[in-house]
C-alpha cells in the first residue's frame, strides 16, 4: 500500500451536459514524485487532492486517509503552495442535552 494517493478531477461545462469529465489517480511512496504529478495536472486545469495514509482506523469500515494538499488551477499569484497545511473550519459545538420535559 502506497503512502500518498493523488486524486485529480477535471470537469468542464454544465453538470447536465458535460463537455469534459476526466479523472486521474496515482499512488507513490515518494512525496516529491506525487507533488510533481500534482503540479503538472494543476497546470492542465485539474483540481487535485493528495491523501496520506494515517493511523489504522478503529472501525473496519473507516478510512485512514487524510487530505494533506488540495490544489486547484488559479492565477500563479494566488496559487497555494503544496506545503501549506489544509485549513479546516471551526469545530461545531453542540449544546449538551438539556433536561427532558414531561
Amino acid at each position: 500500500m502506497s503512502v500518498y494517493h493523488l486524486h485529480a478531477r477535471l470537469i468542464k461545462g454544465p453538470l447536465a451536459k458535460l463537455e469534459r469529465n476526466e479523472l486521474r489517480t496515482a499512488e507513490s511512496d515518494d512525496k516529491q514524485e506525487i507533488t510533481l504529478r500534482a503540479t503538472e495536472l494543476v497546470t492542465r486545469g485539474f483540481t487535485v487532492w493528495i491523501y496520506e495514509h494515517g493511523n489504522a482506523p478503529r472501525l473496519s469500515t473507516a478510512s485512514d486517509l487524510t487530505v494533506v494538499a488540495h490544489l486547484h488551477p488559479e492565477p500563479p499569484t494566488r496559487r497555494k503552495s503544496i506545503e501549506e497545511p489544509v485549513t479546516r473550519g471551526p469545530a461545531i459545538r453542540r449544546k449538551p442535552p438539556g433536561p427532558k420535559s414531561s
